[in-house]
C-alpha cells in the first residue's frame, strides 16, 4: 500500500494538486497520499503547495512541523500560513507578532483571528488599517 501512496504522491507533485481527483478514494487514503505529496513539495521548496496538501489532508501535525521549520528559517509569513489551519494559538500568536513587526498586518490579522485571539485581532483591525 505504501508504494501506491508514494506513486500517487509523486504523480501529484509532477502534475499538480488540481489534477488529482480525490473523489475516487477514501478520506484516509487521500490524507496519506496528500501528506506524502506535501512532504515532497516541502522538500522541493514548493511551500505553498506543501501547505495546501497538508491542509486538504487535515494533517495538523505536518502543518505544525512545516510551520516550525519555516519559523526556524525566518520565513515567518509562510509559517503563519502553515499555522492558520491548525488553530494553534501559541504558534499563531508568535507568527502574527512577527508579521506585525514586518508590517504584514493582513496576515497578522488572519493569524490572530485563526488563533481566537480576538483582542489582538481587534487591535490590528482598528489600528493597522
Amino acid at each position: 500500500m505504501s508504494q501506491v501512496v508514494n506513486t500517487l504522491a509523486r504523480w501529484i507533485v509532477k502534475n499538480g494538486m488540481a489534477c488529482f481527483d480525490r473523489s475516487m478514494l477514501s478520506d484516509e487514503m487521500n490524507s496519506r497520499i496528500l501528506s506524502e505529496a506535501g512532504a515532497m513539495f516541502f522538500n522541493l521548496g514548493k511551500i505553498a503547495e506543501a501547505i495546501d496538501a497538508f491542509s486538504i489532508a487535515n494533517n495538523n501535525a505536518m502543518l505544525l512541523w512545516a510551520g516550525d521549520k519555516l519559523m526556524d528559517a525566518n520565513r515567518f509569513r509562510e509559517a503563519a500560513k502553515a499555522y492558520i489551519p491548525t488553530k494553534d494559538r501559541e504558534k499563531l500568536d508568535k507568527a502574527a507578532s512577527v508579521c506585525m513587526q514586518a508590517g504584514d498586518y493582513k496576515l497578522a490579522l488572519q493569524a490572530y483571528e485563526a488563533s481566537g485571539n480576538i483582542e489582538m485581532a481587534n487591535f490590528v483591525r482598528n489600528n493597522a488599517y
